[in-house]
């Protein structure tokens, strides 16, 4: 038959470069890198606490502005509360991770900033003002999933 596909073999050249699925490290280096940061975690309180004060200047500052103007105003409301959302879980406080990570969903590629979502926005940083005031290390606990089902459900309210 004159018409039969013909099969080419095309080689692989991407696979030989991608990293193999083992890496090698050291145990006791990482060990170390482990213990510093558990080390640097009474610092932490401290860091949230003035990134969750900065966030709370941010978000006063949205809301005094126009209408208009809200979109804008909100980029420093997502870039600290992105940050924030990055060093939770690194310091033993995923809930704060969880937490920022729906504020920064809530956030990202919104143009409208009624007052309704300022509002969510607050009570979100409310609430990871509270994790830190109760050191609520680890998923927070009943406590800590309640506040979260409860933000994840006025998200839901307002269409997030």
């Amino acid at each position: 038959m004159a018409n039969e596909p013909e099969i080419i073999d095309v080689p692989r050249l991407i696979e030989p470069k991608r990293p193999s699925d083992t890496v090698d490290i050291d145990p006791e280096l990482l060990a170390k890198a482990e213990a510093l940061v558990a080390g640097l975690q009474p610092q932490y309180l401290t860091w949230v606490q003035e990134d969750l004060d900065r966030l709370q200047v941010a978000l006063d500052g949205a809301r005094a502005a126009e209408a208009a103007g809200r979109a804008e105003a909100m980029q420093p409301v997502f870039a600290i509360a992105h940050d924030i959302k990055g060093q939770g879980g690194s310091f033993g406080y995923p809930l704060i991770t969880e937490i920022g990570g729906q504020l920064c969903g809530l956030l990202d590629g919104r143009l409208d900033f009624a007052e309704e979502v300022l509002e969510v926005v607050g009570l979100h940083v409310e609430a990871m003002r509270l994790v830190v005031a109760e050191r609520m290390e680890g998923d927070g606990g009943k406590a800590g999933q309640r506040l979260k089902r409860g933000l994840q459900a006025v998200i839901a309210k307002i269409g997030g």
